[in-house]
């Protein structure tokens, strides 16, 4: 449930929920969505060269599909207000804690995002995996007596 994929359950919304809290549709309109994969590697990786091989892939995935998304965009941007200047994927970088946080940014549609998540996330594992100064970050305790 928390990948909004389809589970069989019916849910009622009752009329007072309208306007009190937010209410998502992924399939009216515009079935297009940005979704994030964020990956934390250590201070000491290549960050750039993951930074590459992460939109490597985004690329591949989202090939082909822009100017379709583009007329769409174009058909919805009068009644939905919707307005995108770039529909490239792209990766952001942030320094956290324990590493160099990297978030992928692609467009997908909204039905297929779990499975282009799960291909990409074995991609991009598969890739770093190959990389002797690409490793992943993780929160380490030390137990000292």
């Amino acid at each position: 449930m928390d990948d909004d994929q389809s589970t069989g359950r019916l849910v009622n919304v009752p009329n007072s929920a309208v306007f009190k809290q937010e209410n998502f549709n992924y399939d009216r309109g515009f079935e297009y969505i940005w979704n994030e994969i964020r990956v934390l590697v250590t201070f000491e990786s290549d960050w750039k060269r993951a930074k590459e091989i992460m939109l490597g892939h985004a690329h591949k995935v989202v090939e082909g599909k822009e100017e379709i998304v583009k007329k769409k965009i174009k058909a919805m941007s009068s009644p939905y207000m919707i307005h995108y200047g770039e529909l490239t994927p792209i990766v952001y970088s942030k320094i956290k804690d324990s590493g160099v946080e990297l978030t992928l940014r692609y467009l997908t549609e909204a039905k297929k995002r779990r499975a282009t998540q799960d291909v990409l996330s074995q991609e991009i594992l598969d890739d770093f995996e190959k990389e002797e100064k690409v490793n992943f970050a993780y929160t380490t305790y030390w137990i000292v007596k």
